[in-house]
């Protein structure tokens, strides 16, 4: 197999990795293309597409995570006695850490509140 032929099937294994949802992967395979046709409209555009699905998803995950954060917030607003315990604390530690840009004041809140 020649090269062109390799690269268009690592290209084509790219788009299947897009409708899978492997955006990483897909620019992966484009990148080998754009390799051998550096000026190709397509192959720069799909590198392109692949990271902005990859910001789209990185911006829901955010969203859901602060909606997550919320909802075991307002539990413990609502009645702190009632619906403090260790895994509503341990959930709420995680999305912190894991997800909040001010985890430090983030963590400082809930030692004032609680």
């Amino acid at each position: 197999m020649n090269s062109l032929t390799s690269t268009l099937l690592t290209i084509n294994r790219g788009i299947l990795n897009v409708f899978d949802g492997k955006y990483e992967d897909a620019i992966k395979c484009f990148n080998s293309g754009v390799e051998l046709f550096p000026n190709s409209i397509t192959g720069n555009n799909n590198i392109a597409v692949c990271h902005m699905w990859i910001l789209l998803y990185q911006y829901r995950m955010m969203n859901e995570f602060g909606k997550a954060a919320e909802r075991i917030e307002g539990l413990l607003k609502a009645d702190c006695n009632r619906n403090l315990n260790p895994t509503l604390l341990g959930n709420l530690k995680a999305i912190y850490e894991t997800y909040a840009a001010d985890t430090g004041q983030k963590k400082e809140a809930m030692k004032v509140m609680y």
